[in-house]
């Protein structure tokens, strides 16, 4: 009989399953936004309320925002990073260039092989429908 999966391994097997699709690239995307301006609101003492006032936005666009709901325009990411005191940086390279520390970051379990033989993404003509 085969031994039944924890949850952990049934999590970590979707994860390998799933991270090169568009939407998992997504959600990184926006999660690692979030976490930034979330570390510079607490970093500078900012409330949401404030951040909102300073952008010329109500408070709860902001909440949508930080919750990743909101699929926001470049102006306003540069506008939110003014308003934290930071710089914006937008980078598109081939994926056999990604730098080492990103794939090391997000892929701290794996093996140095595994990193270094970093898969491609996975997208299919769907996804950029979707995404639309």
């Amino acid at each position: 009989m085969a031994q039944k999966k924890t949850l952990e391994e049934r999590i970590r097997n979707y994860i390998r399953e799933n991270e090169n699709s568009f939407w998992f690239k997504l959600e990184e995307l926006l999660y690692d936004l979030t976490e930034t301006i979330y570390e510079r609101m607490k970093q500078k003492g900012i409330s949401q309320r404030e951040l909102a006032k300073r952008l010329g936005v109500s408070d709860a666009y902001i909440s949508k925002i930080l919750k990743g709901n909101e699929n926001i325009s470049l102006k306003t990411l540069l506008k939110l990073a003014l308003a934290l005191g930071l710089n914006v940086e937008i980078k598109m390279q081939p994926i056999e260039q990604m730098s080492f520390r990103k794939t090391e970051e997000s892929t701290s379990n794996r093996s140095w092989q595994e990193v270094i033989d970093f898969p491609k993404y996975k997208f299919d003509e769907n996804d950029f429908q979707r995404a639309a």
